[in-house]
This record gives structure tokens, C-alpha cells and sequence, in this order.
């Protein structure tokens, strides 16, 4: 579905505002989301650190993690 939003926000705004949801719990979605955000190659901007690690949290504890 696509989220109208307001042009003077940032990405990192943009995906703060937005809701967690359905978090596809049955589909491994957290196997994929370790690989991707603790992969020694992956480089999370300075300015995303806080959104991302409270994303963290948040995507685990919506899965019972």
C-alpha cells in the first residue's frame, strides 16, 4: 500500500512515522533482518544509528524475541 507523505521529510523521518505491521513472523523475516542488519559489511549511516537499533527492538519484541 502506498503512504502519502509529506515532502519535507527525510527518509529516516519518513520511516520512523511509519507503523511496524505485520512482521511476517511465519515467513523468517527475522532470519533475514539479522543477516542484513548484523552482516559485517553493512554500514547504517551515523544519523540512522538510533532509528535503526530502536527498529531492533521493536521488529523483536513484535515477534515475541
Amino acid at each position: 500500500m502506498k503512504v502519502a507523505t509529506p515532502k519535507t521529510l527525510s527518509d529516516r523521518e519518513i520511516f520512523e512515522g511509519l507503523e511496524l505491521g505485520d512482521c511476517w513472523h511465519d515467513a523468517g523475516m527475522l532470519e533475514i533482518w539479522d543477516y542484513l542488519y548484523k552482516h559485517a559489511k553493512t554500514c547504517v549511516p551515523d544519523s540512522w544509528h538510533t532509528c535503526i537499533a530502536k527498529f531492533d527492538l521493536d521488529f523483536r519484541a513484535s515477534i515475541g524475541c
